[in-house]
């Protein structure tokens, strides 16, 4: 397969693509006209690379006439919380609390009895004593007024605290893959970056030997560009190793492997409304909901042990059965009872109103973690918004000057060397700097979106 590129006031570069034995094999065919000098060459070894990449990393993840394949953000984010374990475990406990409510608003079981009463153990049977009986019976005790209601509440207070802290986890877990993410499109781009400069300095050690070679610099030059080169070696292994360990944790959070890169495109985070709009949409994070709920538990808790000093009811109903017959002769007549009992907390009350207070307590303790964590908030929110404002002014003066200064810099310093204008340490670090300030870059692009993720964590979504 073959494959034309035009590059304006250069040539024709033709490329061959070939299936092998060994895979997939990419070769140019025609070479940049000798007329062209090394300068020239420079500035497109970078360009016949990048074609040469995108070209090859088509053909590794195409197979079988299938498209590349791509990790982008939104379905990073939804493989992460479909199932996640901590989410599922808190709507699980949800889930729980919400069926002891319901039955918490059941009558405690009905109590049978039976018997035998006043059965004579030493003359007689059954019939022989007017009170000897067999006796059958039902138990209802009635709790105190309110206890059930309070139960009930208690309970669903507690799901929905529940609930709140599974949403909480998801909005921690979509902070860690967003930042994860973009963490792994950052190291793509510094590899990347690195391997497509690492060209300009062996073309530089080319240079120096060539100039060497017909006496206009010394040895020393052609030294100090292969050192150059090496360190340029060592700095891209530990790139591949960040960018390593990205993925690896990309991986964790998303519970498999990811084995396709990030894709190229960053999600359009471009601004964000003003601080004190940001502040009102921080009291229903999920974080301050779940306390409220946890202290409006605790508020029904207090009015269960409340309820505790109202009286508690039963009522029971009996049937008794006779034998035998009465001095005239007739059968002696079954019996039926009813009853009513309460029961007055006579001696517990002082117990119960000191578990009253204990209840009214923690939830007076939940009001003051409620402001502590309202704090927290505010001051990650007022520090993220910094953050944002900081990292917006930066990008824009590397847009706007330093990336254009650092290419010009370096172009300048090159064209000096091959006058014997300046030495070649001056050449290396002009292209040092421009690789440093185009990651730089990078990171702070990255970094501004880490900032937006976090922003929209805390007010649970932005506008």
């Amino acid at each position: 397969m073959y494959f034309l590129l035009h590059i304006p006031n250069y040539c024709v570069v033709k490329f061959c693509m070939q299936s092998t034995g060994r895979g997939t094999q990419i070769s140019i065919l025609n070479r940049i006209p000798e007329t062209h000098t090394k300068i020239q060459e420079m500035t497109l070894k970078p360009i016949l690379k990048r074609v040469c990449f995108v070209v090859l990393l088509s053909t590794c993840f195409a197979t079988h006439g299938s498209e590349v394949e791509w990790l982008s953000l939104a379905h990073a984010e939804e493989i992460a919380l479909t199932e996640e374990p901590q989410v599922v475990s808190f709507n699980i406990q949800a889930n729980a609390f919400d069926e002891i409510a319901e039955s918490s608003m059941t009558l405690p079981d009905v109590q049978i009895r039976s018997g035998l009463l006043n059965f004579p153990l030493q003359h007689g049977g059954f019939q022989t004593e007017g009170m000897t009986q067999l006796s059958f019976g039902v138990r209802q005790n009635i709790p105190p007024k309110g206890q059930r209601t309070a139960l009930f509440q208690k309970n669903e207070h507690l799901a929905e605290e529940k609930r709140e802290l599974a949403r909480d986890r998801r909005q921690d877990v979509l902070l860690d893959v967003r930042h994860a993410w973009l963490e792994a499109y950052y190291q793509d781009r510094a590899v990347m970056l690195i391997v497509d400069s690492r060209g300009l300095f062996v073309d530089l050690v080319e240079i120096a030997t060539s100039l060497y070679s017909v006496g206009k610099r010394n040895q020393n030059d052609v030294f100090q560009a292969e050192l150059e080169l090496l360190r340029l070696d060592d700095h891209l292994t530990h790139a591949k190793q960040l960018q390593r360990e990205a993925y690896l944790r990309l991986g964790q959070l998303l519970g498999q492997e990811v084995t396709i890169p990030v894709t190229d495109d960053l999600p359009d985070w471009n601004s964000v409304p003003e601080l004190n709009q940001l502040k009102e949409s921080l009291r229903t994070h999920p974080k301050l909901a779940a306390i409220d709920a946890k202290k409006n538990a605790d508020g029904a808790q207090r009015r269960y042990e409340a309820s505790n000093l109202n009286p508690k009811w039963a009522i029971d109903l009996g049937y008794s059965f006779r034998d035998g017959k009465l001095p005239s002769g007739e059968s002696r007549s079954d019996f039926i009872s009813a009853s009513v009992s309460v029961s007055l907390p006579l001696w517990s009350r002082e117990s119960q109103r000191r578990k009253m207070s204990a209840a009214s307590l923690r939830a007076d303790s939940k009001t003051q973690s409620s402001i502590s964590v309202l704090r927290d908030l505010n001051y990650e929110l007022t520090t993220a918004h910094t953050q944002w404002n900081t990292l917006s002014d930066r990008v824009k003066i590397y847009e706007d000057q330093l990336i254009q200064q650092s290419s010009d810099n370096a172009q300048a310093t090159l064209g000096l060397y091959r006058n014997e204008g300046v030495g070649l340490s001056e050449v290396a670090r002009s292209y040092i700097d421009q690789i440093n300030t185009q990651l730089a870059y990078q990171r702070l692009i990255v970094d501004r979106l880490k900032v937006y993720a976090k922003i929209d964590s805390l007010v649970d979504g932005l506008p």
